[in-house]
């Protein structure tokens, strides 16, 4: 699940396959302020434009899939 959302905000270079890699990851990060400072910064003015922060654009992909539902629904088991 955490491979994905980065994935879609821009970050997969954070990805990580265990959990040794994660503390690997964790210490470079806490030992390199300014790369931290740099991922922070990527995401306040880059990652907030993903499809992942676009709430309107799912909240009508969403809406678009149930009434696709309900067509197939109405065609499937018409009123008599």
């Amino acid at each position: 699940m955490a491979g994905s959302l980065l994935t879609h905000v821009g970050l997969p270079d954070l990805i990580t396959e265990s959990v040794g890699h994660y503390e690997r990851l964790a210490v470079a990060l806490g030992q390199h302020p300014a790369r931290l400072a740099s991922y922070k910064r990527y995401l306040a003015e880059q990652g907030r434009g993903s499809r992942l922060f676009d709430i309107p654009g799912f909240v009508r992909s969403l809406e678009d899939g149930f009434e696709r539902l309900a067509l197939q629904a109405r065609a499937a088991h018409p009123r008599r």
